[in-house]
């Protein structure tokens, strides 16, 4: 990985406090998301991308939207299964909505 952005949209839900990819050795990346919840969210969103750097960023292997609690709930959608179970251990984003005021954090180690 060489870039992460991440985006709130409404900061009176939810605000970003940290968003950063640190090198730990040369094949090594880890993802640092960390977030406060200012009010209970009972409906999330989430858009994961992988982006090709050619001439500009282009759309490349995957672009998923989709309802965050609906994907607690059930897991219905193969690749964003696998990616909860990869960073289950190192987060506190674990659980099914509602999501309570406080604060998340968000690690993945690759």
């Amino acid at each position: 990985m060489t870039n992460a952005v991440c985006e709130s949209y409404n900061k009176t839900l939810i605000v970003i406090n940290e968003c950063r990819l640190r090198a730990i050795s040369r094949n090594k990346t880890t993802l640092t998301m960390l977030a406060n919840i200012l009010r209970p969210l009972n409906d999330m969103f989430i858009r994961f991308q992988m982006l090709k750097r050619a001439n500009g960023y282009k759309p490349w292997l995957m672009d998923y939207s989709g309802d965050v609690c609906r994907l607690m709930r059930k897991r219905y959608h193969p690749v964003a299964t696998i990616i909860l179970n990869v960073i289950a251990n190192t987060t506190t984003f674990n659980h099914p909505c509602p999501f309570v005021v406080g604060a998340t954090d968000l690690m993945y180690y690759q």
